[in-house]
């Protein structure tokens, strides 16, 4: 069973539960910050050369400033994407139940860096975060391959359904 829900329970779940003061659900700017720290996948959107979002599961880090960054192969369809058109939308969540849903959909644009140093350290600092086994000969050498890219947020929407 796909949904434990028909499409008239949820028409009828949704009218009574959605929010009427949409600005009594924004995230606070600790919350919002927090999220970002304590999240592990991003939702990352491109757009391919016909118009249509190209989405992509993305591990990433914070850097000092609180900005997102991400390496990718440098052929990869997302950074064609971006090298064509620099913007880029992210989405990210959390909670299980309805009460609970709390996210982050942060617009903006993409920089693509091909410092092998700032890779190498973005690398590092993913493979700390993911605890991944990969050893510094083995980034050294994938780092010639890929790019960074630092998403420069233009705008922040935000929800937590469950202030209500």
């Amino acid at each position: 069973m796909l949904c434990q829900y028909n499409i008239i329970e949820l028409k009828l779940i949704f009218r009574k539960k959605m929010p009427r003061d949409k600005k009594k659900y924004i995230l606070d700017d600790e919350k919002k910050i927090k999220l970002l720290q304590e999240s592990r996948i991003i939702n990352l959107a491109t757009i391919n050369k016909n118009g249509l979002p190209h989405l992509v599961p993305m591990w990433f880090i914070l850097d000092a400033n609180n900005d997102i960054n991400f390496t990718s192969y440098h052929k990869s369809q997302k950074i064609i994407n971006l090298q064509r058109d620099n913007r880029i939308v992210i989405m990210l969540e959390s909670g299980t139940h309805y009460e609970e849903l709390h996210g982050l959909v942060l617009e903006g644009e993409a920089e693509i860096s091909t410092d092998k140093e700032l890779i190498i350290k973005i690398m590092n600092q993913i493979t700390a975060k993911y605890k991944t086994k990969r050893d510094k000969q083995d980034i050294a050498k994938q780092a010639n391959k890929r790019v960074n890219v630092k998403v420069k947020v233009k705008k922040i929407i935000s929800w937590d359904i469950g202030k209500s």
